[in-house]
């Protein structure tokens, strides 16, 4: 009697293998769908991070930036009053005499403002004279220049474009002492 129950135990056993040797737990559509919807959560999850991170990195900027704006392109504190008389702002540019140089930066005086604004040139800026580009080492201290480009996070100027601005005895003057002379025949 006791091996009649050992061959009906090994019977169910060898049922039991091969109901397992059919369909493993590895093959099955459920584990899959869980280890597909596990892995859709986890991708979901990096790419919610990647874009924490970038606008954390996008704020951090935006602060630092609104830090130096005022001092740098105002020359005075942030006044919640209103902005009154002159306190028009140019935060693109500058127009002024070249007071200091130290390649690969400038620092200009506004003409409008009297503040000093730093001014950071790269190999994609251009420096005209004229109707020709010249290289930064041509610059000198107190040649007139206007300086277009884009602020930075620290408030300075990233520069574009360096227009310099020939002094008033450099530039030609027409026939006549600039006078139009009229004649009559």
């Amino acid at each position: 009697m006791q091996k009649e129950g050992m061959d009906e135990i090994d019977s169910n056993n060898e049922e039991t293998n091969v109901q397992f040797e059919q369909a493993p737990f590895f093959q099955s559509k459920t584990l899959r769908t869980i280890i597909y919807v596990v892995g859709a959560m986890l991708l979901l999850l990096v790419v919610f991070k990647a874009g924490e991170m970038v606008e954390s990195q996008r704020a951090d900027f935006a602060y630092r930036w609104s830090q130096n704006y005022y001092p740098n392109f105002v020359g005075e504190p942030y006044s919640r009053m209103g902005f009154g008389g002159n306190d028009f702002m140019t935060a693109h540019g500058v127009f002024g005499p070249i007071i200091s140089i130290d390649a690969p930066s400038l620092v200009v005086q506004d003409a409008n403002s009297n503040v000093e604004k730093d001014v950071i040139t790269s190999t994609r800026t251009s420096i005209v004279e004229f109707n020709s580009s010249i290289p930064f080492s041509n610059l000198g201290v107190n040649e007139q220049v206007i300086v277009i480009g884009s602020p930075d996070s620290s408030g300075q100027i990233q520069a574009r474009l360096i227009r310099v601005i020939p002094a008033p005895s450099s530039l030609p003057l027409s026939a006549g002492g600039g006078q139009i002379q009229i004649q009559s025949q």
